[in-house]
């Protein structure tokens, strides 16, 4: 897997030259699938946006991560990913200066990728953000279920993606440890894995940026934050925990694991696995 960084670029084309334009294009394969998937648009909806971006600012926190980064060798995890999901396709790994809203990605594309956004990692956990992004790149490129991505769609795949660190890394699964994989408090965690929830209508319904919002995007206050990511990770526990592997499941369609784990009770397996421990 090639890894393929953009800083020097940047520091090129965008703050030395003002030509954000230009470091585009470099990289227009990676930015138009993070428009299309990530944004749901395109650089000319985009664009008046870009315009008022602070680049000194994006700048500034890139670097220090850029300088962590050249102390930094990726490739043991990465290696570790591809053997644990037996995919040895040709891919890369972009860490590039994004728009300051997204530490990682792989979204779909013909070629795989995984994107880094330098500017967003400095307190992130690579061996964490890694193997969850190479998860997503593995699934993406395998199926086409992004064709029509519905709500629970992208559940079951944010499902998979949140529970490869654990087991990659062999982790111990406890409130503590899904804490800091879902980016939640342990509180938080406890919440959710009190929520009764039942397969819902728009479950079935093709993403859009309000539901998006309702299911998987953080909120002040809410009670049940990012509360999609939780849902499809619960699905995916009950069944690693009835012998079915994390690797057999990235491949499987949504409707395939859904078949597979209604006659399961997902709702709750998290908290009845974690009150024997």
């Amino acid at each position: 897997m090639k890894i393929i960084n953009g800083y020097e670029d940047f520091q090129h084309n965008v703050i030395n030259q003002n030509n954000w334009l230009q470091y585009y294009k470099k990289y227009a394969t990676v930015f138009d699938s993070l428009f299309t998937y990530l944004y749901q648009s395109d650089l000319q909806q985009l664009y008046p946006m870009i315009e008022g971006i602070d680049w000194k600012e994006i700048n500034a926190r890139a670097k220090k991560v850029q300088d962590k980064l050249n102390q930094t060798d990726l490739r043991p995890l990465i290696q570790s990913c591809r053997d644990f999901f037996a995919f040895y396709q040709e891919a890369s790994l972009f860490c590039i200066v994004g728009l300051g809203h997204s530490d990682g990605a792989a979204p779909p594309s013909d070629y795989p990728f995984i994107y880094l956004g330098l500017e967003r990692l400095e307190d992130a956990d690579l061996s964490i953000l890694i193997p969850h992004e190479f998860n997503h790149m593995v699934r993406f490129h395998t199926l086409s279920e992004h064709q029509s991505f519905r709500v629970i769609d992208l559940m079951i795949a944010e499902g998979l993606a949140v529970l490869t660190p654990l087991i990659l890394n062999k982790r111990v699964i406890s409130y503590r440890t899904l804490a800091e994989i879902l980016m939640m408090s342990e509180q938080e965690v406890k919440n959710c894995s009190s929520y009764e929830w039942s397969f819902q209508e728009d479950f079935n319904s093709i993403l859009n940026e309000d539901l998006m919002r309702q299911y998987f995007l953080k909120h002040p206050n809410a009670e049940y934050p990012r509360i999609g990511y939780f849902i499809g990770t619960e699905i995916i526990f009950s069944l690693l925990l009835n012998n079915w592997s994390l690797k057999e499941l990235t491949i499987m369609t949504t409707d395939e694991i859904l078949q597979q784990s209604f006659p399961l009770s997902s709702q709750g397996c998290f908290a009845r696995y974690l009150s024997d421990r």
